[in-house]
């Protein structure tokens, strides 16, 4: 995952995990990032127009929902697998939750700056929890997985 020079986050193979359902759920939160990203674009271009905070809004509550929902179908399959980590895991979770809710909570009395500074914010927190500490539970769920596949 990078950002190319439009601002707009590309699907990496190289964080292509092989399991599946995360891949597929990183995949469609890099999908929300770029249309959060499209949609600034397009205020900037057209910045007169009215409800673009609306617009923006959902776009970025959407992509809370999405990470939530994430979150917690991570955690329950790092639960699953008893993965050593998963407290400091549920640690960074919370704390980028926490961050973008506060983000939120004054979003109607804030400018497209806002929106900027969020969609910064998301596209570093994600590149660098995917790669980084994502990573980190690859390897333990794989193993699990197999040794579920071979029991069957």
């Amino acid at each position: 995952m990078a950002e190319t020079a439009r601002g707009i986050i590309d699907w990496d193979n190289k964080i292509r995990f092989g399991i599946s359902f995360i891949d597929k759920q990183h995949q469609e939160l890099c999908d929300l990032c770029n249309s959060l990203y499209q949609g600034i674009a397009e205020e900037r271009s057209y910045s007169s127009s009215q409800g673009w905070q609306t617009s923006l809004s959902d776009k970025m509550r959407k992509i809370f929902e999405s990470l939530r929902n994430h979150f917690e179908t991570e955690e329950k399959l790092l639960a699953t697998v008893g993965y050593e980590h998963l407290a400091d895991h549920k640690q960074s979770h919370r704390r980028c939750l926490s961050q973008i809710a506060e983000m939120l909570k004054d979003f109607d009395k804030s400018g497209l700056q806002t929106v900027i500074h969020f969609a910064k914010f998301l596209d570093r927190w994600l590149y660098q929890h995917i790669t980084f500490e994502d990573r980190l539970y690859v390897k333990p769920v794989l193993e699990y997985m197999r040794r579920q596949s071979s029991t069957k």
